[in-house]
């Protein structure tokens, strides 16, 4: 899924941006996480995809831990 949205406004920190194709705010994001130049007016490109690998890999560390708590090897 790709979304093009233009930054609306920044205010303490946080960059308001504008879904493109309906003009409505879709959502909020600090600027920590968008580009360091970023500024009012900038126009973004995202794409949102999910990581089954990353989930899988999450998944099996819950697992690891869950066996390890149940079998007691924390206590040594």
């Amino acid at each position: 899924m790709q979304y093009i949205v233009t930054v609306d406004q920044i205010q303490e920190g946080i960059a308001t941006l504008i879904d493109d194709a309906t003009g409505e705010i879709c959502f909020k994001m600090p600027l920590a996480l968008l580009p360091e130049d970023v500024a009012e007016g900038d126009v973004l490109d995202f794409s949102i995809s999910i990581n089954k690998e990353e989930k899988i890999n999450k998944e099996q560390s819950v697992m690891d831990l869950l066996r390890e708590l149940t079998q007691g090897k924390h206590l040594k």
